[in-house]
């Protein structure tokens, strides 16, 4: 029990809950205050409006930090709706749809790079997507606004649209963008970007609890992606013990303990050999055709191209070439 309590205590609930209580006292107070002053001084119906005034001026302020759910706790359905996230069809079938997608870094006063320059792109459920380019083309920079680990610059004219599964995500709170990528997403990553302390089950445990499981829960979960991957044997060995393919296998068990509807690889086969790479890439591409696994991978290297179904082509910070890749089992029948 204590250990909820200490676990309640240093979560985002904390803060909420003791705002509203703040706010609920404050304005009780203020009602009383001011019922009793209008009882000395027969004005009970100004006071009390004004003392009313007070609660819902304070739960407003409230809400405004914590939209939907103090809303609903507070109950004062006359201050205006609670924030949603607007839904509207960008592309009514497509489980990514981006329009209009900028991104301009400040290197200092007077300089600066135009990473992206005015975007579009749509990503189907169960399609796998390569986007390959130059250096400095901007598809890095791509994957991070698609994968919300960015947001995209809202510069005058036309504002940037982005929907994930039929949602406008483009106006999600840091909080909200990281709720949705622990449970919506995966990431590989070049680097595996493993815990080296932690054995190969702690490691893909971590993401199941980041995104909200029970510490026993993540741990079973960790085990099956394990299992996966083909490391159900290796679940107790840390980073230095497995060879590198077999780090970027636990990584990409990271990836999909969650079951997340969009997995990400930012040049994933990049410190791997030629061997190694063609594991990993078969690895995604079973998961892509056996659980409809919906994959983008950024990358320089054509072979990557070659296993998936679409190649977006990036220069100058803009897609140039979308093209149905000419997959390496189709070439080979």
């Amino acid at each position: 029990m204590m250990g909820i309590l200490r676990r309640w205590w240093a979560s985002e609930h904390r803060a909420f809950v003791l705002d509203v209580l703040l706010a609920a006292s404050v304005g009780i107070i203020s009602i009383f205050v001011a019922v009793r002053v209008a009882e000395a001084q027969g004005e009970t119906v100004v006071i009390g409006a004004i003392g009313l005034l007070v609660l819902q001026s304070l739960a407003l302020a409230v809400r405004r930090r914590w939209p939907m759910a103090v809303y609903s706790v507070v109950g004062f359905g006359t201050v205006g709706p609670p924030l949603r996230v607007k839904e509207h069809p960008l592309m009514t079938d497509a489980l990514l749809a981006g329009r209009n997608l900028r991104k301009t870094y400040r290197l200092s006063r007077r300089n600066s790079v135009e990473a992206l320059r005015g975007v579009d792109v749509t990503i189907q459920p169960g399609e796998m997507v390569a986007i390959m380019g130059p250096s400095g083309s901007g598809k890095s920079t791509l994957m991070h606004i698609l994968g919300l680990l960015h947001a995209p610059d809202r510069n005058d004219g036309a504002g940037p649209e982005l929907q994930i599964g039929g949602t406008d995500v483009t106006r999600l709170s840091d909080r909200d963008r990281t709720r949705t990528r622990a449970s919506s997403m995966g990431f590989v990553f070049q680097s595996f970007n493993l815990v080296p302390t932690l054995t190969a089950e702690e490691n893909v445990a971590l993401a199941g609890e980041y995104a909200g499981s029970s510490r026993g829960k993540a741990r079973s979960a960790a085990r099956e992606a394990l299992d996966w991957v083909g490391l159900a044997d290796r679940a107790t060995h840390r980073p230095m013990e497995l060879s590198g393919g077999e780090q970027q296998r636990v990584s990409i068990a990271r990836a999909l303990v969650n079951e997340p509807m969009l997995m990400m690889g930012d040049e994933p086969t990049g410190n791997l050999d030629s061997g190694r790479s063609a594991e990993v890439l078969a690895l995604l591409r079973r998961f892509n055709r056996e659980r409809g696994q919906t994959v983008i991978l950024v990358t320089h290297d054509a072979e990557v191209g070659a296993f998936c179904d679409r190649i977006l082509r990036m220069r100058d910070a803009l897609i140039v070439a979308d093209e149905r890749a000419v997959i390496l089992e189709e070439a080979a029948a």
